[in-house]
């Protein structure tokens, strides 16, 4: 059964990290491709039984639809929109019974799909044209982990470096940071004392922050210029502030408790005003900072179901003593990070990590 589900994730993969970032139609098929994946596959696992919780967690999911629609009118969005958070809890309803081994085995294969995506699109787009997110940072962290931890593998050293190669020229900041943090866990928990010299390194290239800023706006390497942007001139990172702020103003002008508990419902819109970032009067649905935007759609209930990811995670952060379960929450929080920076609900690996803390606690 597993087989054909991960031939249905390489195929969304494909349209979700290498096409479909703003999901069109391709992004949009292969999202409804996986998610009818999700149904089945968590019916056939409780075929025998149904437990209460999953039937409420069906009624809300019905109920977001309806309240919806009632506001926004019908709309693929609304539909699209939804599933984000259906996705999440599929994904924790499937892997609520595998242990820690088949999971890491699960990451593990979907990391190989990624990396096979990343290489098709360098092959077909070029370095310089890659599209979205061809390769994550979760790649780069599991395979790190296992050439400096586990035991070097010329294949595992081979697909790290084309990973990393193919990252710094993507243009995707974020990927880049991501892998750095989440190298950063790594030697915390499983090399303590190399950890502290690296962080001792990183404070002294902090005094040499402007030669190294200077250096990255020289390189060919497309992300390390993005990198070397300062703050006052980044376009992206003024994107994201003034879309928070227009979410807010949205709700401020609704004045409405109903519109801050339940939201504006999925498939809503807001009026994005920007006096710096280009298009900056227009009408958008979506919001690059997770939070917010689970919070737009959702209100205080979409805040609740971010906070109760957050600190499950964090728990077992603090208590873990496994090394598969210490890997499996280092990349949980390395995706709740990125969370903060985009909308991760749009990619495989976001979905997933999201349902996963959810079930954290319970994985042994």
């Amino acid at each position: 059964m597993f087989k054909l589900y991960y031939l249905i994730v390489f195929i969304s993969i494909f349209g979700l990290n290498t096409y479909g970032e703003d999901l069109n139609l391709y992004g949009q098929v292969s999202y409804l491709l996986l998610t009818l994946a999700n149904v089945f596959l968590a019916l056939f696992l409780s075929v025998k039984k149904i437990s209460q919780k999953n039937i409420i967690y069906g009624i809300i999911i019905v109920g977001i639809i309806f309240y919806s629609i009632i506001l926004n009118g019908f709309n693929v969005k609304i539909i699209t929109d939804v599933l984000q958070v259906a996705n999440v809890l599929l994904i924790a309803f499937i892997f609520k019974n595998k242990n820690k081994n088949q999971i890491m085995h699960f990451i593990t294969n979907v990391c190989y799909i990624l990396f096979f995506a990343g290489v098709y699109s360098w092959g077909f787009y070029g370095l310089k044209g890659i599209r979205f997110q061809p390769i994550s940072y979760v790649v780069i962290i599991l395979f790190f982990y296992k050439v400096v931890f586990i035991k070097f593998k010329w294949k595992y050293f081979l697909i790290l470096v084309i990973s990393f190669l193919i990252i710094l020229y993507s243009g995707r900041r974020t990927n880049i940071v991501l892998s750095f943090i989440g190298i950063a866990f790594l030697f915390y928990f499983f090399k303590r004392r190399i950890f502290n010299y690296g962080f001792l390194f990183f404070c002294l290239l902090l005094f040499n922050r402007d030669n190294i800023q200077e250096s990255f706006s020289k390189s060919d390497y497309k992300t390390l210029k993005r990198l070397a942007i300062k703050t006052d001139k980044d376009q992206s990172i003024d994107t994201r502030y003034y879309e928070v702020k227009s979410v807010f103003r949205k709700f401020n002008n609704a004045n409405s408790l109903t519109k801050y508990t339940f939201g504006f419902g999925t498939g809503a819109e807001y009026f994005f005003k920007s006096p710096i970032v280009r298009k900056k009067n227009e009408f958008k649905h979506h919001v690059h900072f997770t939070p917010i935007n689970l919070y737009f759609r959702h209100g205080f209930l979409g805040v609740i179901f971010f906070m109760m990811m957050v600190f499950n995670t964090a728990k077992g952060f603090l208590t873990y003593k496994d090394e598969y379960l210490i890997i499996i929450t280092i990349l949980i929080l390395t995706t709740i990070v990125d969370s903060l920076l985009r909308s991760v609900l749009v990619d495989f690996f976001g979905i997933f990590f999201f349902g996963l803390s959810f079930i954290i606690k319970r994985i042994r």
